[in-house]
């Protein structure tokens, strides 16, 4: 089993448009993260999600999995009847992490009565369902054992399940709930305290330190997420991902932090490798193995672009495939953005580690009118004659 990457979400059912309506507005940026981080979990394809979530059904001693064959959700509690999702269960990884946890004295248990999905689990199943389907879902519960314990069910994911299946874990749960004299819950000096030491650590990326928070600060900041936060910085230890804060927001009292942990992007990354390799032995690499099935089966243009110091150092593209594949179509824009680019010279062997790279992948072209254009979503090819811009 490979953990591509994981993210921090909140979860409150507000954000959902048939729930929240116009309300939505009010935490826009969480909204509009939330459909980034949806849209870059389906270009990742999981074979499998698991999800954290301190709103499934909690006990004292022992943590819960759901293990039914499908698990459905939905928001009428929330006042919207026109939800209704379900999804299948990945028994072999339940399975395995259920006779795992039992050998490592880790208590975990199956919940066996209830298939419903709490809300904490459903937001973000909403949002990532939206744009991709087909996976399977394990949810886990928080507990009220130690931060530690939490810390060794998240380890205990990392070493079982069949190799070959992606899976991504998201790690659901709110910040303080005391952030607003006029929130739901009031305000205590507690509660941003709580809120910036969080994001402090998921900033710097040092997600052991969670475990340090007091728990006189998490009681008095009323939080609900630093179980879960917990459990998911088990499963990623070893892995050396780099983590990104997209948004927070508390503007209902409650702090809402999105985040995300993952490895190097697997574009850039063959744009790094083809560009080192050809400036330091002149050679272009072949497409290496087990690449994502989008770089491997799909075919697009792909602009490349080069920065040093945060200027312009090189970029060369094409507005649609002229290689097999996207992985070929990045290893020859690659070479041509760090040597043929008219405007610069060649890069060179001493300039490779203050390179930053980017790579673009264009989706087809399609004709459209100038009422439809929007430059925060779409770029524009002009032809007249023999000539065209990009």
């Amino acid at each position: 089993m490979s953990i591509i990457s994981s993210y921090i979400v909140p979860h409150p059912p507000i954000v959902v448009p048939e729930v929240g309506g116009k309300q939505i507005k009010k935490i826009q940026q969480t909204f509009d993260m939330y459909q980034t981080i949806a849209k870059e979990i389906a270009q990742q394809q999981p074979d499998i999600i698991i999800i954290s979530s301190p709103h499934a059904i909690t006990y004292k001693d022992f943590y819960t999995i759901k293990q039914q064959k499908k698990l459905t959700g939905n928001f009428h509690q929330f006042r919207d009847r026109s939800i209704a999702l379900e999804f299948s269960v990945d028994e072999v990884l339940t399975e395995n992490l259920i006779k795992t946890c039992t050998n490592n004295d880790i208590p975990l248990q199956v919940e066996q009565d209830d298939a419903a999905l709490d809300h904490g689990t459903l937001v973000p199943l909403y949002f990532i369902n939206q744009v991709y389907q087909g996976f399977n879902i394990v949810v886990l519960s928080s507990s009220y054992q130690s931060l530690n314990k939490h810390f060794q069910l998240g380890k205990t994911i990392q070493e079982i399940g069949p190799e070959e299946k992606r899976v991504i874990y998201i790690a659901s749960g709110d910040l303080s709930h005391k952030l607003k004299k006029d929130g739901p819950y009031g305000i205590s000096k507690e509660g941003p305290v709580l809120d910036e030491r969080i994001t402090n650590i998921v900033k710097s990326n040092t997600l052991k330190d969670l475990q340090e928070i007091p728990d006189d600060l998490r009681r008095k900041g009323a939080e609900c997420g630093l179980g879960s936060f917990v459990m998911m910085s088990g499963a990623i230890d070893s892995l050396k991902f780099k983590s990104t804060i997209y948004s927070y927001e508390k503007t209902f009292g409650v702090g809402y932090l999105i985040a995300s942990f993952k490895g190097k992007d697997p574009y850039v990354e063959l744009a790094e490798k083809t560009i080192h390799n050809y400036i330091k032995n002149k050679t272009k690499i072949t497409c290496p193995p087990n690449l994502e099935k989008q770089l491997s089966d799909a075919n697009h243009g792909v602009f490349v672009t080069l920065h040093k110091n945060g200027r312009l150092r090189g970029c060369i593209g094409t507005a649609t495939n002229t290689q097999p594949t996207l992985a070929d179509e990045i290893i020859e824009n690659a070479i041509s953005a760090s040597t043929k680019d008219p405007r610069f010279p060649p890069v060179t062997k001493k300039e490779l580690p203050d390179l930053e790279i980017s790579v673009d992948v264009l989706q087809r072209a399609t004709k459209t009118t100038k009422k439809e254009l929007n430059p925060k979503h779409y770029g524009i090819i002009i032809k007249k004659g023999f000539k065209s811009g990009l």
